[in-house]
């Protein structure tokens, strides 16, 4: 639930700002995604070697105390469905995948790494690990906003400056279908719009939010595709008007 909570939060930021440019979001259905059962997929996406990355964000909010629920850290919670989010991508797809993780910790990559040595050589070679430390501007102390490295995502485009599109997910995903299917969303992206967010289902209902969110449903960012390049040719200035909106 912490989860979903900080997804509506940081989506609602985002819709906040762009909420009189609706051409720069693309609204992805789950239903209608089901379309794409049985469909060959078209795995250029993944062969090139700045094909969109998944990223993921990883943060040691330094709280020793175990969550009742789970008996782990939520730092060690985030571990452990990162370990599984990567098995199930790689399980499911047999082309290259690269996967970039944020995080505050030194020790993140190589818990990762030594999880996947004993793997079998044909599944291990296809895997891209990389690490990289959070990214924020130095005048900006908004970046452990609701929740630690919570707010990160906002800043992707600067972060990943060599890319040109990217996938966000949140650590407690678990893939049912191939990575490639997701890759398959940018097709459906206009010559406008920047960002691909799915509905949050219930929440915004639930919980009598206050701040504007789309629609009857709201959107989260919990999966977010986004054009980096895009993203960064926004034709107003991102920082000034994320900390205003915040």
């Amino acid at each position: 639930m912490q989860s979903k909570k900080r997804s509506v939060v940081i989506a609602a930021i985002i819709l906040t700002i762009l909420y009189w440019m609706f051409t720069y979001v693309l609204f992805i259905n789950h239903e209608a995604d089901e379309t794409y059962a049985g469909v060959s997929i078209n795995s250029t996406y993944m062969d090139n070697e700045r094909s969109p990355p998944l990223v993921l964000m990883i943060c040691n909010d330094g709280n020793r105390i175990p969550e009742k629920e789970t008996a782990m850290t939520k730092f060690e919670t985030q571990l452990r469905q990162t370990k599984v989010l990567i098995k199930s991508a790689m399980r499911l797809s047999h082309s290259p995948i690269r996967f970039i993780i944020f995080g505050n910790d030194d020790t993140i990559l190589p818990t990762i790494e030594a999880y996947v040595a004993p793997w079998p050589d044909q599944m291990r070679e296809r895997l891209a690990l990389s690490y990289r430390s959070v990214f924020y501007p130095n005048s900006w102390n908004l970046i452990d906003f609701y929740e630690k490295c919570a707010a990160a995502r906002l800043l992707l485009h600067w972060a990943l400056p060599e890319f040109d599109s990217a996938i966000y997910l949140d650590t407690d995903h678990v893939f049912m279908r191939p990575p490639e299917h997701l890759m398959e969303h940018f097709k459906n992206f206009d010559d406008k719009q920047v960002f691909g967010m799915a509905p949050a289902h219930g929440y915004y209902q639930a919980y009598n939010v206050e701040f504007p969110y789309y629609g009857k449903k709201g959107l989260s960012d919990a999966l977010m595709l986004t054009n980096l390049t895009r993203w960064r040719n926004l034709p107003f200035d991102w920082l000034p008007m994320v900390t205003s909106v915040v």
